[in-house]
């Protein structure tokens, strides 16, 4: 018998069955080396099954790892980065007194996990620290009552909910990179900035804009692939 399942016994209404369901994902949920593996299977099964020769296969999983290895280690680096600077002696101090500030149980919460999505903004992997040993210093708070796990579910904020419209976010990285674009993109791109009138074309002073058809001006053609598409 779990903790989980031991302090259950003590929880009602809702909180009893979070500890249920936070019991049963610890016995049941496998680890990301799991799914992951799990995925590879199934998408050589697939490929297998669609025609494809067992080299073939192998060859595409090679080729493709390899690929990927400038953005993991953009990834790890954004990790590793946030996690030095929300450990260094500094930082430390500021959280400690960042921890002082909430009055109350829940204002603390939404400090911390307002502080999470904004450092987030910057750097997720910082934000992912940083929120962690916030929540984890304002419970050692004697003065303060609060639930340490509404504190650590907003701790998570940054990373669950506005991470992916910050400045280290995985879309930010791939187009800081070119060579991590897909080439059929950039194709299409070019090609429908081919086909503009050259007063519509975009430049670095100036976005595109779509001018107005008029009786003796046909459509852009921007708004002919949306009319298009929408038939």
């Amino acid at each position: 018998m779990t903790s989980a399942t031991k302090d259950s016994r003590s929880e009602k209404g809702l909180a009893r069955v979070a500890q249920s369901l936070a019991s049963w994902t610890e016995k049941w949920f496998p680890d990301a080396y799991v799914v992951a593996l799990a995925g590879v299977v199934l998408v050589a099964v697939a490929a297998l099954a669609n025609g494809s020769s067992p080299q073939t296969v192998v060859n595409a999983f090679g080729d493709g790892f390899w690929d990927l290895t400038a953005f993991t280690l953009q990834m790890a680096m954004v990790v590793l980065t946030g996690h030095v600077v929300a450990t260094c002696p500094p930082v430390a101090r500021l959280i400690d007194r960042l921890a002082t500030m909430p009055q109350t149980a829940r204002s603390a919460v939404s400090f911390v996990a307002f502080l999470s999505m904004s450092v987030s903004f910057l750097n997720w992997g910082l934000s992912l620290v940083f929120g962690g040993l916030l929540a984890r210093a304002i419970a050692r708070r004697t003065d303060l009552r609060v639930d340490y796990r509404a504190l650590g579910a907003a701790a998570f904020m940054g990373l669950g909910a506005v991470w992916a419209l910050g400045m280290s976010s995985s879309a930010a990285q791939l187009q800081a990179t070119a060579s991590s674009l897909p080439v059929k993109p950039i194709e299409v791109s070019t090609e429908l900035k081919a086909l503009m009138p050259p007063q519509a074309r975009p430049t670095a002073r100036h976005p595109a804009r779509t001018p107005r058809a008029g009786p003796h001006q046909p459509a852009a053609p921007s708004r002919l692939l949306g009319t298009a598409v929408r038939r």
